[in-house]
């Protein structure tokens, strides 16, 4: 059974995520998992930068980031190219 769950976004423009977002935590919370939202989209989750939710901890937007969490947009064709997902550490 799972247990733990990580909630990031891929970025670009997406109206209701936030309000999507709420929902997966407060119902994963509902159901005993631990959540994890992670930082800075799949970077974030490459590089494990992640913080642990719960109901009444946010992400904080005012630590020294050159973005927003999580707002990062994928490239056209980026499935093709990896390089485009961040995920190269050269």
């Amino acid at each position: 059974m799972i247990k733990k769950i990580g909630v990031l976004t891929s970025g670009g423009d997406a109206p209701g995520m936030n309000a999507a977002i709420r929902g997966v935590v407060r119902a994963a919370l509902t159901e005993g998992l631990e959540v994890f939202g992670i930082y800075d989209g799949y970077l974030g989750l490459y590089e494990d930068r992640m913080v642990q939710l719960d109901r009444y901890r946010r992400f904080r937007h005012d630590q020294p980031r050159r973005h927003l969490p999580g707002l990062r947009s994928l490239p056209r064709n980026s499935a093709k190219n990896t390089s485009a997902l961040w995920l190269s550490k050269t």
